[in-house]
């Protein structure tokens, strides 16, 4: 088992070895309920809003983006993310 303290800003860290196990990384978001009175935390797959903005060149250029850039461009921003 491990432990955390909460801070004073109510900010607590993740132990590293729960991190590497879910695969968490930087900017990852977390979604908290209460269930029993106690607390969940469940990890959160990315939206796809957050896809927003991986294109950027092409939307400058007012160019048309095929499938297969937005295809390597979500496989970018997926292997970027879990690095």
């Amino acid at each position: 088992m491990s432990t955390a303290t909460i801070t004073s800003k109510g900010q607590v860290t993740i132990p590293l070895e729960i991190r590497n196990n879910l695969g968490l990384n930087k900017g990852d978001k977390l979604d908290f309920t209460l269930s029993e009175g106690k607390i969940v935390i469940e990890t959160r797959a990315f939206h796809t809003s957050d896809l927003y903005g991986i294109l950027q060149e092409k939307r400058k250029k007012k160019q048309a983006v095929t499938v297969e850039e937005m295809h390597k461009g979500i496989a970018e921003f997926i292997e970027k993310k879990h690095k």
